[in-house]
């Protein structure tokens, strides 16, 4: 599969079951359908709702190549991920994992970064 952001092959990042897969060059990270509430449930974190206002994105979905659906979420405000329309999941560009994991309930952006290790730190 290739990186919606940068186009580079991503590579598959598993621990305890929870798999995802991850950007080597841009730290990004792309969640099949189930897979952000399967990381949620490992951790014992709660993930704000994906809810916010819908755009048309300029990225395409590794899974079908179909353009992601943009997403400015309510909570944490600002934050804009990757959907794809026909449900195959959402990317998450560098950090922004971390950002809605503070925003949620019980847990803090170390908790994803410690659970992954090193590989999910962004790039200095």
């Amino acid at each position: 599969m290739r990186c919606p952001a940068c186009r580079a092959e991503l590579v598959v990042v598993e621990r305890e079951g929870v798999e995802l897969d991850w950007c080597p060059f841009c730290r990004g990270l792309w969640f099949d359908a189930g897979e952000l509430a399967a990381l949620a449930a490992t951790l014992g974190v709660e993930v704000p709702a994906l809810e916010g206002e819908r755009g048309a994105g300029k990225r395409a979905c590794p899974r079908c190549d179909a353009a992601l659906d943009t997403l400015r979420l309510v909570q944490p405000a600002g934050l804009v991920l990757d959907l794809c329309p026909g449900g195959h999941g959402v990317w998450f560009d560098a950090g922004e994992l971390a950002a809605l994991t503070a925003a949620g309930a019980g847990g803090t952006p170390g908790d994803v970064v410690a659970f992954f290790g090193e590989k999910l730190r962004r790039k200095s």
